[in-house]
């Protein structure tokens, strides 16, 4: 038996207000995902990434401290995906400075985290 608090993977839905969200820039899409951290909306972030509980322990109530410019590398003509430079502030004031990747789904043409937390 699973427990009831178990994150389940699955294909990105198409959501009422989906346009909003297919006509971000990765840029965007990485600012949205962050900030719905910070603010612990698992709903608003979960359309970004699945949600576990361990993620939402480790990003939630973040502080976005910069979201630079996304870029492509050689790796990303192979696997579609773009980088977003970002540098957040945890609750224990760690500060991180890494590169989101995130890729459009085919289906929905919404960003999606593919690595890089």
């Amino acid at each position: 038996e699973v427990p009831a608090n178990v994150a389940w993977e699955r294909e990105m839905q198409i959501l009422p207000d989906n346009a909003k969200y297919a006509a971000m820039t990765a840029e965007q899409a990485a600012r949205a995902f962050f900030e719905a951290c910070g603010r612990e909306d698992w709903n608003e972030a979960g359309k970004f990434c699945t949600m576990t509980g361990t993620l939402k322990d480790y990003l939630g109530g973040l502080e976005v401290i910069n979201i630079g410019d996304s870029f492509t590398s050689s790796l990303s003509l192979i696997s579609g995906a773009r980088f977003v430079p970002y540098e957040i502030k945890f609750k224990n004031g760690e500060v991180k400075k890494w590169n989101l990747a995130l890729k459009k789904d085919g289906k929905t043409g919404r960003w999606y985290v593919d690595g890089g937390i």
